[in-house]
């Protein structure tokens, strides 16, 4: 809480794939993206 400048705790669940594709993120992947070779 930046106001109060305490920190907070959550209780909420998080979940996660077990394989993150990150090619969208690359320099590859966001020049497929574009259509540049």
């Amino acid at each position: 809480d930046w106001e109060r400048e305490t920190p907070i705790k959550f209780n909420d669940y998080f979940e996660f794939p077990r394989e993150l594709n990150m090619e969208p993120y690359t320099v590859q992947g966001l020049a497929k993206a574009e259509g540049i070779k």
